[in-house]
């Protein structure tokens, strides 16, 4: 659908779930969100969840026509920005894991330093873990730094400038947009409106790396979705193989290609600090 007309009180799914799981699948429509008089905490949730107009009841035909007319015209001004920012983006790659201390981030940070200097071009860094993310800290990153949630208002990405100015320049090349400060800021980004962060970040660049939580996220699934390439990281381990054999069943339920995926089992060699990859 083009535009969809929500209502918040329905039973069994509320209208802001409802119109999560609808973006999730349906990205380019817009959500006309209906509400009744003194609902604002509802709304202002909606908007957060993607919805881009709403309408009060009691409303007239003509207020309905003039809010659909609107929320058409914002859906397709979007769906154009999504062609050209997919035409335009570098490749993205994922580096992806369903267990923590596997050294997911730690190759994510590395493989985008040494792309960098190899290149001897710029390479993107984006920190998917939106609650409990630590690029920053690797980084080295000053405490003001503006993070991935301050490009992120009302469902848009707001001020090209104040995107550019979120993304951290290192002096090896690497320009990273790194997760909120704190962990409750990251429910203020909507699926939706990470998707267009993701494609925004990427496209100013020949080659993001994006790191994910350890869990599969909405977030973490779009940045699996979009991804040129895949790297799943695994210890030796058996738990750690098992969690990985779950994670490509979920890939083969999304219908991804399995060409995308770059398996790398992750280990320590025993009195050897080094961490190295198979």
């Amino acid at each position: 659908p083009d535009v969809v007309m929500m209502d918040i009180n329905m039973p069994g799914m509320d209208g802001i779930v409802a119109t999560e799981r609808l973006l999730a699948d349906v990205p380019s429509a817009s959500v006309v969100v209906l509400s009744v008089q003194g609902e604002r905490e509802y709304i202002h949730r909606a908007m957060l969840a993607g919805a881009s107009e709403f309408v009060a009841k009691p409303f007239s035909a003509n207020e309905v026509g003039a809010v659909i007319r609107s929320a058409y015209a914002h859906g397709k001004a979007k769906r154009e920005r999504q062609v050209q920012s997919s035409a335009a983006r570098g490749q993205l790659v994922t580096v992806a894991g369903t267990r923590g201390g596997i050294g997911r981030t730690t190759i994510a940070v590395n493989t985008a330093v040494a792309l960098a200097a190899r290149s001897g071009q710029p390479v993107g860094l984006l920190d998917g873990h939106l609650q409990f993310g630590d690029i920053g800290i690797r980084l080295n990153a000053p405490r003001d730094q503006l993070t991935l949630v301050d490009v992120a208002g009302d469902g848009e990405i707001v001020d090209p400038d104040l995107f550019d100015r979120a993304r951290m320049q290192t002096p090896g090349g690497v320009y990273a947009l790194l997760a909120p400060r704190r962990p409750e800021d990251a429910d203020r980004v909507s699926h939706a409106l990470f998707g267009s962060i993701i494609d925004a970040f990427a496209s100013r660049l020949p080659v993001t790396l994006a790191d994910t939580p350890a869990h599969l996220t909405d977030h973490a699934l779009s940045l699996i979705e979009r991804a040129d390439v895949i790297v799943l990281v695994s210890t030796l381990a058996l738990s750690s193989i098992s969690a990985a054999n779950g994670f490509l069943a979920v890939v083969e339920r999304l219908d991804l290609a399995p060409g995308r995926i770059v398996l790398v089992g992750n280990r320590i060699s025993p009195g050897n600090p080094v961490v190295k990859a198979d």
